[in-house]
C-alpha cells in the first residue's frame, strides 16, 4: 500500500475525485469508505493523503486540522496513552468536539450492558 499526496477536485455521486497535480493521475474514492463528516469539510484544491492499493484509492487520512484538534484536546485534558475524539460539523462546516473517549472500543455496547443489569436483578432484586 502506498500513501499519495493528492488534491481533492470534486464529488461525483458517491465518489470523491482526486488528482495528482504533478502527473495528472486521477483517482476516485468511494464516499462509503470515509467517515460521514469528512466530505463535509473537504475543500476543493486541498491536498490529502490518500492510501492507494493496486492503483485504487482505498482510504484517506483526515485533514491535519481535525487531527491537530483531537491531539490538542487530548493534551489539554492530560489524557495518557490513546483516545478517540468524536466530532460533529456545525453550520459553518467546522468540526466541533462532542466528546473524548479515553478507552475507545473497550466500552460494552448498551444492549450488552442492559442484559447484565437485567441478569443481576434476577439475583439481587
Amino acid at each position: 500500500m502506498k500513501v499519495k499526496e493528492l488534491q481533492y477536485l470534486y464529488r461525483e455521486g458517491d465518489e470523491l475525485v482526486f488528482i495528482n497535480p504533478r502527473t495528472y493521475e486521477k483517482l476516485t474514492l468511494s464516499r462509503k469508505t470515509v467517515t460521514d463528516f469528512l466530505p463535509l469539510i473537504m475543500k476543493k484544491g486541498e491536498n490529502y493523503q490518500v492510501f492507494v492499493l493496486d492503483n485504487q484509492a482505498v482510504a484517506i487520512r483526515p485533514p491535519l486540522k481535525v487531527q491537530e484538534l483531537a491531539i490538542k484536546i487530548h493534551q489539554i485534558l492530560n489524557c495518557r496513552g490513546f483516545s478517540r475524539t468524536d466530532f460533529i460539523i456545525n453550520q459553518n462546516q467546522e468540526p466541533v468536539v462532542l466528546e473524548i473517549n479515553t478507552i475507545p472500543g473497550l466500552t460494552p455496547p448498551l444492549p450488552f450492558l442492559f442484559k447484565k443489569i437485567l441478569f443481576a436483578r434476577q439475583f439481587f432484586g
